[in-house]
């Protein structure tokens, strides 16, 4: 019998360990990606991703707001690496960041701040993405390589390049699409 997020979700509340493993072996990469992508640090990694699921547990009886549990772990996911991030003192001072500071000037703070939690969304999609394809979308879409370029970098052909790259995007369509 095959059963639903929702149906997971709902025993994660009750306390069942077998929905908590579904969860974990379901998103744990996709974390742990999104989180080695965001603190380079491979312990940190590890840290980051068991505080997340150790939190998910302890807080399974009041997990019934939630209509995506994707959005929900990547909200986690985003949470602790900023803490991380504080903790490292790795952020940079607000008055001193200058594109915080023009958007307080301007008044386009609410801009900048969806921004930034677009590209961490589009991070997390990317992360969750086969290695190669994940490859071929940061070398074109991040590194504005062209696709001849991308080919030749990666020792693959033209047309492999032009899958990949139309395979990611419709990935990330889809996943953005769901979660509106």
């Amino acid at each position: 019998m095959i059963f639903s997020e929702e149906t997971y979700l709902k025993g994660l509340q009750r306390g069942s360990f077998e929905a908590f493993d579904y969860f974990y072996l379901s998103y744990s990469a996709m974390v742990d990606s999104f989180l080695f992508a965001a603190t380079k640090d491979r312990q940190a990694t590890d840290d980051l991703s068991q505080e997340i699921f150790l939190k998910i547990w302890k807080s399974r009886a009041q997990l019934g707001h939630i209509r995506s549990f994707k959005a929900y772990l990547f909200t986690m996911c985003r949470n602790v690496v900023y803490d991380w991030l504080d903790c490292q003192k790795k952020t940079p001072v607000p008055e001193y960041d200058e594109s915080l500071l023009e958007g307080i000037l301007t008044g386009n703070l609410q801009d900048e701040i969806e921004k930034e939690d677009l590209v961490m969304l589009l991070e997390l999609a990317v992360s969750a993405m086969p290695a190669q394809r994940q490859e071929v979308f940061r070398l074109s879409r991040f590194k504005g390589m062209k696709n001849k370029d991308v080919a030749a970098a990666l020792g693959i052909s033209e047309k492999t390049v032009e899958y990949h790259l139309s395979k990611a995007l419709a990935e990330i369509r889809a996943q953005f699409g769901k979660e509106s």
